[in-house]
Order: C-alpha cells, then sequence, then structure tokens
C-alpha cells in the first residue's frame, strides 16, 4: 500500500519493529540475551522516538478529521504505555525470562498495517 508521505518513515519504523517482535516472541532461554539486546537497542535508537512522534504528531492529526476515541487509537495508546514499562523492566533485568520477552514480543507485533490502514486517511 503506497503510504502518504509523512507515514513513510514511521511505516519503515513498523517493519523494523516487527522484526524485533519476531524475534522477541521466538525466545527461549538460549536466544533470551540476544534478544533483549535487540529489543533494547531498539528502543533506545528508534522504539522511544517512535512513540513520541505517534503521540504528538499523527495521534492528534487523526483526531482532528477522526474519532479519537476510535478503538485502534486506544489500542496503540495502551500499546505504548505497556511497551514503555516492559522497556524499563528489560534494562533493569539483565536475565529476563523468554516468557517475559515472549510477551512483550506480542505486544510489539500487532498488526501495524492494519493500524496504519485505519488510521492513515485520517491523518492525511
Amino acid at each position: 500500500m503506497k503510504r502518504h508521505p509523512t507515514l513513510q518513515q514511521l511505516s519503515r519504523e513498523h517493519q523494523l519493529a516487527l522484526a524485533v517482535a519476531l524475534e522477541l516472541t521466538r525466545a527461549v532461554e538460549a536466544t533470551a540475551p540476544a534478544a533483549r539486546a535487540r529489543f533494547l537497542n531498539f528502543w533506545r535508537a528508534e522504539g522511544r522516538q517512535h512513540f513520541s512522534q505517534e503521540e504528538e504528531i499523527l495521534r492528534p492529526a487523526f483526531a482532528r478529521r477522526g474519532d479519537p476515541r476510535h478503538p485502534i487509537v486506544a489500542r496503540v495508546l495502551t500499546d505504548h504505555v505497556e511497551l514503555r514499562g516492559d522497556a524499563a523492566e528489560l534494562a533493569e533485568d539483565a536475565n529476563p525470562s523468554p516468557a517475559l520477552l515472549r510477551r512483550v514480543g506480542h505486544i510489539g507485533g500487532c498488526p501495524q498495517p492494519v493500524r496504519e490502514a485505519a488510521l492513515e486517511p485520517a491523518s492525511r
């Protein structure tokens, strides 16, 4: 799907986030340290800023043209809250359980293309 120019960078970041999320959902004891490190590298380099951009720019643009209480808007914001908490927990826990990593991966891997398609028309 051709993205509006303002969404193209966010969409590229979503692709990277999906790759990280996939690695997290496959975490086992042997791969947990590498999966944690990849997530934290992504979070520090792009994830945190990406969330801020979505919340400060994209969501208000959507709210001006669409329903700010749309279930996808609510889902994105609650996922962001959860992932911020998870990032803080993973930063403190050098040996997280694979179950925690898989849970984080499932939150982060929520269908981004579906979200983008639902939110894009009102964000133009």
